[in-house]
């Protein structure tokens, strides 16, 4: 962009020594990059399965203008189930594996953050990828914006939850009761 304003400028400058002025405006733009990454790009799903996916939008300080319309949509793999969302700025909503990020405007300079966390259910390696776009248009004229992609190694299993000692042991206490009623009652 910088090369295209002083090529502007260098045309105005020769028209002004040529006697005619006159200048072209560009039209504002908003730039808008997004940033998408893990809290850790590999889930032991034996110690914990749960992670934190953050997903970061900057509008560049070079911007002339604020970015509108914003909207982020991240579809997660089938395996991982989203948990809860915390964005600081707008709502965002969750519908089944779908995370959807709207707000109104990010001002030339500023960023954004949305929080999605989710649980992992199998192993394996899962990409997800999030989306966004501006009613804005960037530097280059389109609405449309990046998308991101990052790769998560899952690997382990669930822990399998088995009765606890003290759970079978009043279990048995229980049941060596009721059998000595019955039988108590039998030679009665």
């Amino acid at each position: 962009m910088k090369f295209l304003w002083r090529l502007s400028l260098a045309c105005a400058l020769l028209a002004a020594v040529a006697g005619q002025v006159h200048a072209t405006p560009f039209p504002p733009y908003a730039n808008v990059s997004a940033s998408l990454s893990a809290a850790s790009t590999s889930i032991d799903l034996s110690v914990d399965p749960a992670d934190v996916f953050t997903v970061t939008l900057t509008n560049s300080a070079g911007s002339t203008e604020a970015a509108s319309g914003i909207s982020f949509s991240d579809t997660l793999p089938s395996d991982f189930t989203p948990t809860s969302t915390n964005p600081l700025c707008g709502p965002a909503t969750t519908t089944g594996q779908t995370v959807t990020w709207s707000f109104a405007s990010l001002n030339p300079g500023a960023s954004c953050t949305l929080q999605i966390d989710f649980t992992a259910a199998l192993a394996g390696i899962y990409n997800d990828t999030g989306t966004f776009s501006t009613t804005s248009a960037n530097d280059d004229g389109t609405t449309t914006g990046e998308t991101n992609t990052r790769t998560i190694n899952v690997t382990g299993q669930l822990p399998v939850t088995t009765p606890e000692p003290e759970t079978l042991v009043l279990l048995g206490s229980g049941l060596l009761g009721m059998a000595g009623l019955i039988r108590r009652r039998a030679r009665l």
